[in-house]
């Protein structure tokens, strides 16, 4: 009776007696990944009280509740947020509040995201190695190190669905109640951060359906925690309209998505934009762990087929990758906070110089078409049961279908915003990093030690230009600040200072006033020197350390004063 009343996605599964959830050859690879990661902070610094992007109406969110013990969500918040407010709130109540110690609580999430999604990997039958190079990969990925600096819901949402996604498979493999326990408590807690975390129990269910027996009970407890959710999303929805702590904004997207969602012209247009988009921006990200695991993925098919895929691959992507750059689509392509001029809102920094977009494209491209072919051939294994035992085919499906869930999402979002893509990175490391398990050929029909150079110089060269990048941002943010701070020192209203979408936000909510748009009495613009604006004199510039590559412009930071308006 006992196997009776155990969850329909958690089989038992013989293990050795000393399996645990921890392995003492596991802490030598977190302890790696955590030295990585001080390391980056040493170089990048987290010091600067500003916001980065709208993390301003979470920063606010954050500081009501620590002030006053309620939660009252912003007008600009759209999500739950409230996991994200106690986790933010936390880290203020014991440093204060600022944005620094906001992004401190950020920056300790991102490294337990990248710890979770090694130990997920490992849990799969991946080589510890395969396993650092996922983890290591999603780090030098530029949107995931950015948005680990700021206080957006990006990473903290990331790091809720990998922590839950981590306890699920361990309980899938373990046949434990506890972690099953901790797994859905931690989905709840991504729940409450953004509404898609939806996609964790949606995923669970369709995958122990199609995994499991088809019968009336067993497909009752596979979609029994969709349901609890959609309990707990209508309860907090109700409490926060009673306490007076909604938002104007709350749940909007999902409102509109129902015109959008209705619209065929709109869908097929959006449609091919996403494919486009998430093939490129994926396949950058997970570029060195696809070639880390590609001998091993591809020799199952034979010589023959694997030698065919790789010239395909070559093919495709370098054909791809010359056909953006002819139409000057370089990468990167999707609009927001990774632009062609830089991190930030806006993409508000030094243009990117050409030879490093040709660079980054045609990475996209061939990471694009190799991540495909990847994930292809696993979803054609989870579907035909090619040699694959009930635990990792069901953690397969368990990873495809969290992916697809949360594509979903994305368009009922509006795909607009290219930080979207980041929750879909630990999914398809699933789907990858199981393919390179002890099981996998011995004997690679491919060059394995070719294909494993190019992952780490690729690897390599990501990170470093994603630390160069994000090091210059921040050191504008900075001066950027460092400036506004000397003018309101002089007894200049905020209110007469245009610093830009981040520094007006939290205090004057001009939103979107990049140009004087709304508001007429802008004495003060802090910019850029080459970005003057009309009617304004130079009053005094600030310079900026910038790691400068081969065609880069290396511009002052300035704070330019309307004509009419005499110095402070």
């Amino acid at each position: 009776m006992r196997n009776d009343r155990r969850l329909a996605l958690i089989p038992r599964i013989q293990l050795p007696q000393e399996a645990t959830l921890l392995q003492r050859s596991e802490l030598t690879g977190l302890s790696f990944l955590l030295g990585a990661w001080l390391v980056l902070l040493l170089i990048i610094g987290y010091t600067g009280n500003f916001a980065q992007n709208d993390d301003w109406a979470y920063a606010l969110t954050t500081r009501t509740l620590v002030e006053t013990g309620s939660l009252k969500l912003d007008n600009w918040v759209a999500t739950n947020l409230l996991t994200n407010v106690l986790w933010g709130g936390a880290f203020a109540w014991l440093l204060g509040f600022s944005y620094e110690s906001l992004r401190i609580s950020t920056l300790v999430a991102a490294y337990l995201c990248l710890a979770l999604t090694y130990l997920i990997a490992t849990s799969l039958g991946a080589r510890r190695s395969t396993a650092a190079i996922a983890a290591l990969s999603t780090m030098a990925f530029p949107l995931f190190l950015l948005h680990a600096y700021g206080f957006m819901s990006d990473v903290p949402y990331m790091t809720a669905q990998t922590a839950s996604v981590f306890f699920l498979i361990a309980a899938l493999k373990r046949d434990s109640k506890l972690m099953a326990a901790l797994g859905w408590l931690l989905a709840a807690a991504a729940l409450l951060s953004r509404q898609t975390g939806f996609a964790i129990p949606i995923a669970f269910a369709v995958a122990a359906i199609l995994s499991g027996p088809r019968t009336p009970r067993h497909i009752g407890l596979a979609i029994l925690p969709a349901i609890a959710f959609f309990i707990i999303q209508f309860a907090y929805q109700r409490w926060l309209t009673a306490t007076g702590g909604i938002s104007g904004s709350f749940g909007s997207q999902l409102y509109d998505a129902q015109n959008r969602l209705t619209n065929p012209e709109w869908l097929l247009t959006k449609l091919a934009f996403v494919a486009k988009n998430l093939t490129l921006y994926l396949g950058l990200c997970l570029l060195p762990l696809s070639l880390w695991v590609s001998c091993d993925s591809l020799s199952v098919l034979g010589r023959r087929l694997a030698w065919a895929a790789v010239i395909l691959v070559l093919a495709v992507g370098f054909g791809w990758g010359w056909i953006l750059i002819e139409a000057n689509d370089m990468m990167p392509t999707w609009w927001n906070t990774w632009g062609g001029r830089g991190f930030g809102i806006g993409a508000d920094g030094i243009e990117i110089p050409r030879w490093v977009r040709v660079t980054l494209t045609f990475f996209s491209t061939i990471g694009g078409t190799l991540l495909v072919v990847l994930v292809g051939q696993r979803t054609v294994s989870l579907f035909l049961h090619a040699k694959m035992d009930t635990f990792q085919r069901r953690a397969g499906f368990f990873g495809l279908f969290g992916f697809l869930a949360m594509v979903a999402s994305i368009f009922i979002a509006d795909p607009v915003w290219d930080r979207y893509v980041l929750p879909l990175i630990p999914w398809l490391v699933i789907l990858i990093v199981a393919r390179d398990s002890p099981s996998a050929p011995r004997t690679p029909v491919l060059p394995r030690h070719a294909s494993r150079i190019a992952a780490g110089a690729v690897l390599a060269a990501m990170g470093a230009y994603s630390t160069m990048e994000l090091y210059n941002h921040m050191e504008e943010r900075r001066a950027i600040g460092a400036l506004t701070e000397e003018l309101v020192a002089r007894g200049v209203d905020r209110e007469i200072i245009n610093a830009g979408w981040v520094f007006d936000s939290p205090t004057t909510k001009r939103i979107g006033d990049w140009d004087n748009r709304f508001n007429q009495d802008v004495r003060y613009f802090i910019r850029q020197v080459g970005y003057n604006p009309d009617g304004y004199r130079l009053l005094e510039t600030r310079n900026v350390p910038r790691i400068v590559l081969p065609g880069m412009a290396d511009p002052d930071e300035a704070i330019f004063i309307r004509l009419d308006t005499a110095p402070p």
